[in-house]
């Protein structure tokens, strides 16, 4: 069976590598301030960084769901969350 998400849905990463703060290291310094259609390569990259053992490696950042499920994320739907303000 294959997974499916919509947009609207966030992952949660239920276990943690110990080296994340080299993921969010990566993610910081690879953004760039303006889009550049890469956004699964550099995510992709900041995830390997840190340690998560990606199976799958998908070109569009719309099919990483399941991918970011056999490294551990657990998907949260955001319409769960009460946002205030």
């Amino acid at each position: 069976m294959t997974a499916r998400f919509r947009s609207d849905t966030f992952f949660r990463v239920a276990i943690l590598p110990s080296n994340l703060q080299v993921t969010l290291d990566h993610l910081r310094s690879s953004a760039k301030a303006l889009p550049t259609g890469q956004c699964a390569k550099f995510v992709r990259l900041a995830l390997q960084a840190g340690g998560f053992k990606l199976v799958h490696q998908p070109i569009s950042a719309k099919d990483y769901g399941p991918t970011l499920a056999a490294a551990g994320f657990v998907a949260h739907d955001l319409s769960d969350d009460v946002l205030t303000g």
